[in-house]
């Protein structure tokens, strides 16, 4: 699904509404989220998450590869998310 934003808030508020349509309200879901050096933007969807979803066991942060952040490039955030029991 294309969309377009402005701006590193507008894009946030993009993804964290597309998991609020994507995950049905109280199922049980992991997530895992990957920056390339953007910390900051990863514990901002960190928190939102804990605060949005039934979680079934605490969101991990990690630092992408060096490989995965020169193709993606410095900033980005990746987030992943599986409803428990899949």
């Amino acid at each position: 699904q294309g969309a377009t934003v402005l701006g590193v808030r507008g894009g946030r508020r993009r993804i964290l509404a597309t998991l609020k349509r994507e995950i049905a309200a109280g199922t049980p879901v992991e997530f895992g989220i990957a920056h390339a050096n953007a910390p900051e933007d990863a514990e901002w969807f960190r928190r939102r998450i804990g605060e949005s979803f039934a979680l079934a066991r605490e969101t991990f942060v990690v630092e992408a590869t060096t490989v995965l952040a020169n193709h993606i490039g410095e900033g980005a955030v990746g987030v992943a998310w599986l409803a428990a029991g899949s």
